[in-house]
């Protein structure tokens, strides 16, 4: 199965900002990067850009040094007339065979689910996701109790089961076929070709997901990337401050401020614990640590008894502001106040 990853939107979701898929997550992967790593371990990658993109944003060198031969890049001279357009170009310009099995994955999109035999439809249901808000850039379909697909519509509220960014075809030759049956409607959605399909009698099926995340506009890719680097000092903050001659036993915690830690840690923020105290004593603190359940983050220790400032940038991609300063009266167990 091929998987192919159109990228030639323009990304008018995104004011100001580069090309959406070349942004970069919280966790160091770029959108489009992020999108297909449940998939690169088991099939190979077609993804297509447009030229003058690939012209300000060296996208195909990044993609070779990280994936070599696993992802094929191709690049579009001009803008296409939609999204299953970009599809047909690519499947086009790549020469993929008729007979291939295609799975069309969108780039601002996250989430794994178990691949199926024959045609299907990645999704998953309103209850769990809130989209009522961006419902101008979903699909909806209806299906039966096999999670057969009775309907697909673009744009429109049919049920609560909503398409997610992935598109299985068991032939390369059929999307092809069909689409051009439709191109000379104007801008055609895959989901206007599966439509063509359907009323054809072909058989698409539903298929659930897991872990989904949609980052298709700035504010679901502002939310999905709100996560924290967190430096924290020891004494005073998470534990009541010691003498130095008290280095040694064990430290008393302030509970309400570690749990407001936890919680930062359980959404995905990343704690870098600070001290003071010096590298000879390093690793007793990290036994505290792991023993109040903070095994695993960071440290650093010597730092000077002075006061200390962060200092960081901001761009539209990522908001200001990036930099945050709390200060807490010593012992003070109130954290939640203010994060």
């Amino acid at each position: 199965m091929e998987i192919i990853m159109p990228m030639a939107g323009l990304s008018t979701r995104f004011p100001g900002m580069r090309p959406k898929y070349t942004l970069t997550t919280h966790d160091g992967h770029m959108m489009w990067e992020k999108s297909i790593l449940p998939l690169i371990k088991r099939h190979h990658v077609t993804i297509g850009l447009l030229e003058e993109h690939e012209q300000a944003y060296p996208i195909i060198e990044y993609a070779n040094d990280l994936f070599g031969d696993k992802v094929r890049t191709v690049t579009l001279k001009t803008r296409t007339k939609g999204p299953a357009d970009t599809v047909f170009q690519l499947l086009q310009q790549a020469n993929i065979a008729p007979d291939t099995e295609i799975f069309i994955k969108d780039c601002d999109s996250f989430f794994e689910h178990d691949h199926h035999k024959g045609n299907y439809v990645c999704v998953t249901s309103m209850k769990e996701h809130d989209v009522l808000k961006r419902v101008g850039a979903k699909s909806f379909v209806t299906t039966n109790d096999q999670d057969t697909i009775l309907r697909i519509v673009e744009k429109e509220i049919v049920s609560d089961t909503f398409c997610v960014g992935g598109y299985k075809f068991e032939s390369a030759g059929e999307f092809m076929e069909v689409y051009q049956q439709l191109e000379e409607q104007g801008e055609v959605f895959v989901s206007h070709v599966i439509d063509h399909m359907l009323q054809d009698k072909k058989i698409f099926s539903a298929v659930r997901v897991r872990e989904y995340a949609d980052v298709g506009t700035a504010e679901d890719w502002h939310e999905y990337n709100d996560k924290s680097c967190i430096f924290c000092d020891l004494d005073g903050t998470l534990f009541r401050a010691q003498h130095r001659k008290d280095f040694g036993k064990p430290p008393e915690l302030l509970p309400k401020n570690a749990e407001i830690i936890r919680r930062e840690m359980a959404r995905g923020s990343r704690v870098i614990f600070t001290t003071a105290r010096p590298e000879r004593v390093r690793r007793h603190i990290e036994q505290q640590l792991a023993g109040f359940g903070f095994g695993g983050c960071e440290l650093i220790c010597g730092l000077p008894n002075t006061k200390r400032i962060l200092i960081n940038d901001y761009n539209e991609a990522n908001p200001y502001p990036r930099a945050i300063a709390i200060n807490l009266i010593r012992n003070q167990d109130d954290l939640g106040n203010f994060l």
